[in-house]
């Protein structure tokens, strides 16, 4: 009988009587917790040519300024529900959690938002909690960081986040958390 989770392999110690030996993304005595560090929108491991979205407002607000700390943010062209910040981590990543914060130079931030993501690029699923389309709580203000837990996990090598409401207008800057 296997006595580790999330596909952790029992190897057998003469001491302990077993050890499990967790997949990547796992550690903990069963390979029990899910590691959930920075992905890399902050410091820069994610490139400018990983980060799309469905418009701009200008040059200066591009969707690389929808890194989490940095000055600025990204800005949508357009303020509709048709609007999303998108992310290519090019392989098969496991999201356990999002951060997002406002414009930092105007007083503009995402209210809410969903997520969707997709192993291709081209259909995208959008996230359910126990059914139903989970909308996540994102900023009251433009500099604070709201960090949102995600469970169950995402299996995905892109993730959107689609904006569902909104202050003055659609800028974001976010990170996501979890293991490639």
């Amino acid at each position: 009988m296997n006595e580790c989770h999330n596909g952790g392999t029992m190897i057998w110690d003469p001491e302990k009587q077993y050890l499990c030996q967790c997949l990547e993304c796992y550690e903990g005595s069963r390979c029990e917790n899910v590691l959930a560090k920075p992905l890399g929108m902050a410091n820069g491991i994610i490139s400018n040519n990983q980060i799309n979205a469905s418009s701009q407002w200008g040059g200066h607000v591009h969707p690389n300024r929808g890194r989490l700390n940095m000055t600025g943010a990204w800005s949508s062209n357009e303020k509709d529900l048709n609007q999303w910040f998108q992310v290519d981590f090019e392989r098969s990543t496991l999201v356990t959690g999002i951060s997002t914060q406002g414009r930092s130079n105007l007083n503009q931030f995402v209210k809410r938002y969903t997520v969707s993501f997709s192993q291709a690029g081209d259909n995208f699923q959008i996230y359910t909690q126990e059914g139903t389309v989970k909308e996540f709580k994102g900023n009251d203000d433009r500099n604070s960081t709201v960090h949102q837990m995600v469970i169950p996990h995402i299996s995905a090598r892109f993730i959107r986040v689609q904006p569902t409401a909104w202050y003055g207008h659609i800028s974001m800057r976010v990170e996501f958390y979890g293991c490639f």
